[in-house]
């Protein structure tokens, strides 16, 4: 099985629906499919979290944090 290490410009491209968001969407549902293995580091996690928050505010991230555990990472 292959492995791939998103940074949070990737994660943050998905949920902006930016130019690129499909190709992390295919990675993301090949790792959901078992074909490959997906990782985040915690930092990137937490740089994820603090540009949403600023970008959106408090509430918003802390739901988007809650919808990111639900991604095969």
């Amino acid at each position: 099985m292959k492995n791939i290490l998103f940074d949070s410009y990737a994660i943050l491209t998905f949920y902006q629906d930016e130019d690129g968001a499909d190709k992390v969407e295919k990675f993301l549902t090949s790792s959901r499919q078992g074909n490959l293995q997906g990782y985040i580091s915690e930092i990137n996690l937490g740089e994820v979290y603090y540009k949403t928050i600023r970008r959106l505010g408090l509430e918003p991230a802390k739901r988007q944090l809650e919808y990111f555990y639900e991604l095969p990472l």
